[in-house]
């Protein structure tokens, strides 16, 4: 009998989530197990979404804490990895690099499903996805560390600074 991923509760209950769609979803805390090959024969059936390369902030997501201890699947028994899906909010997706199925907390799919992201869930474990995410998780990260280093007032006016034409300096001339 598989337990759930978050609180290990042995209540498990195949349902369906979307038309089509069937997870495996605890009992006790609304954590869902998606079968990877279950989203990707939904998604087929599914009206072709826009292509995406990137989902805006918002800060209203409402998802549930993600748990502190590490995940095991509940099909192959691996350790699943975290994913962050979009710099700027905590939010991440458990998935096992063997069997490709992905572990939501909570709300995670309502949130997804809520903004219109459900419909990329797979792009969100490529490469080039992971990249955008960490590159954009990077400079929040020294814009905050220049803010605190400078203050925030003074940090905007360097930002002005940086984007005004240079000034041609006395000594060198501009080319």
């Amino acid at each position: 009998m598989k337990t759930c991923c978050t609180c290990k509760a042995a209540d498990i209950r195949r349902v369906e989530v979307e038309p089509g769609l069937f997870v495996e979803m605890c009992a006790v805390c609304n954590g869902c197990w998606m079968p990877f090959n279950e989203y990707l024969h939904w998604k087929k059936q599914q009206p072709r979404p826009q292509r995406v390369t990137s989902l805006t902030v918002d800060q209203n997501v409402d998802v549930d804490d993600d748990c502190d201890h590490a995940m095991l699947c509940p099909d192959c028994g691996r350790i699943l990895r975290r994913y962050h899906i979009i710099a700027g909010l905590n939010f991440t997706l458990d998935r096992c690099g063997s069997c490709n199925g992905i572990w939501f907390d909570g709300r995670e799919w309502d949130a997804l499903k809520r903004h219109g992201w459900h419909m990329y869930i797979n792009e969100f474990f490529t490469e080039p996805w992971q990249e955008r995410v960490q590159d954009a998780m990077s400079k929040e990260r020294l814009i905050r560390i220049y803010q605190q280093k400078f203050g925030e007032e003074e940090y905007d006016e360097l930002l002005i600074i940086k984007t005004d034409p240079p000034l041609p300096h006395p000594h060198y001339p501009l080319c």
